[in-house]
Order: C-alpha cells, then sequence, then structure tokens
C-alpha cells in the first residue's frame, strides 16, 4: 500500500496520529487477508502496532504485509511495515491475527 499522509491527521504538530497508522495497517492486513483467505469473510482477531520513529505529517510511506503463517485454516496470522518510501525508515511495523468466518 502507497499513502500519502497530509497534516490534517495529526496527534501532535506535524507528526501523524498513531491511530491513522494503526488504520492504515488494518486496512492493509485487511485486503492480504482477502487474498490469503481466499476471498472468504472474516474478521480482525488481533492488532498489535510497534511505533519505531514519529510519522512526519506530509510524508509518503509504502505500507508492506507479509503471510506469516496458517494455523487450522481459519487462523491467517500477518506481520507488516511502514516505512519512508525509499525503505529508509522505519516507521512502525505490526502484527495481526485474522479469523476466517466459519462455512455453513
Amino acid at each position: 500500500v502507497d499513502a500519502r499522509l497530509g497534516n490534517k491527521l495529526n496527534g501532535h504538530v506535524n507528526i501523524v496520529h498513531g491511530g491513522i497508522t494503526s488504520l492504515l495497517f488494518d486496512e492493509a492486513f485487511g485486503y492480504a487477508f482477502f487474498v490469503v483467505g481466499n476471498m472468504r469473510m472474516g474478521f480482525t482477531a488481533n492488532l498489535n502496532v510497534n511505533f519505531r520513529s514519529p510519522l512526519p505529517a506530509n510524508t509518503d510511506v509504502v505500507v508492506r504485509v507479509y503471510l506469516d503463517r496458517i494455523e487450522k485454516s481459519r487462523k491467517i496470522f500477518l506481520k507488516a511495515r511502514m516505512e519512508s518510501s525509499d525503505g529508509a525508515i522505519l516507521y512502525a511495523d505490526a502484527t495481526a491475527l485474522f479469523i476466517t468466518t466459519k462455512v455453513g
């Protein structure tokens, strides 16, 4: 996911609010889950975000999502990184557990 974060989403002056970072991770994880989960319905069971560096307003970021593992065919574990567009700065990393809904 490529995103440009403006200056209307700040917590502190010129620093993007951490809730926006969390929201972007959840959205990126949701798209990945939909693909990995074979387009089945499901939900976020757990989202953990580690903030590594303040994210300045008006910054281009890249969120990279990776499959960690699948357990019991319904639990999908994902991990992700939010970096500067050139990959030089790690702003945050995250993990998530998604659960697919039961069929039937």
